[in-house]
């Protein structure tokens, strides 16, 4: 009686993994946070520029239009005067991409436009009258837009496991 045994031995090649899957959620992540830019845009109004100028870093970045037209307002001509630009709050926006260890992708924004703060968080009224509501809500609905991109596109837009899978057979007698 004769015995044939059949092995097969299968193969990851790590650092081909790792490093597509690295490169993978690298990517989602900055389309995630495209998502959530785009979302933002529409929730913060335009008076004098500045609160969406803070966006434009992430924008160009992501190379997503910022639309920016101030109001022809006395008003907002006044404040546009005095320093409150689209210009102004391109200074004061900043983003980061961190990749901690492969383990970890991070996206972060902040932004120093006072008013763009106060009024993302409280109802200002009746001590100042706003032509748009606040609070504005804005980096709520971006969170709610990076975590639905993620959601619909990640698990399909990340590398298969099994094209860096390589198997061997072998038999033995």
């Amino acid at each position: 009686m004769k015995i044939k045994i059949k092995f097969v031995y299968i193969k990851l090649n790590k650092g081909a993994f790792t490093k597509a899957l690295a490169e993978s959620l690298e990517t989602q992540n900055r389309q995630a946070a495209r998502a959530w830019l785009r979302a933002v845009i529409i929730k913060v109004p335009t008076w004098t520029g500045e609160a969406r100028g803070s966006l434009r870093p992430l924008g160009q970045f992501l190379r997503v239009t910022i639309p920016i037209v101030p109001s022809n307002s006395k008003w907002a001509q006044r404040a546009i005067e005095q320093g409150h630009t689209a210009e102004a709050g391109e200074a004061k926006g900043r983003f980061e991409f961190k990749n901690e260890g492969g383990k970890r992708f991070v996206f972060v924004f902040s932004t120093d436009v006072v008013h763009y703060l106060i009024n993302e968080f409280y109802n200002v009224k009746p001590p100042i009258h706003l032509i748009e509501l606040s609070p504005w809500f804005s980096f709520r609905a971006g969170k709610l837009a990076y975590k639905r991109y993620l959601n619909e596109n990640l698990k399909e837009k990340i590398p298969k496991i099994k094209s860096f899978q390589t198997s061997e057979i072998r038999y033995i007698q």
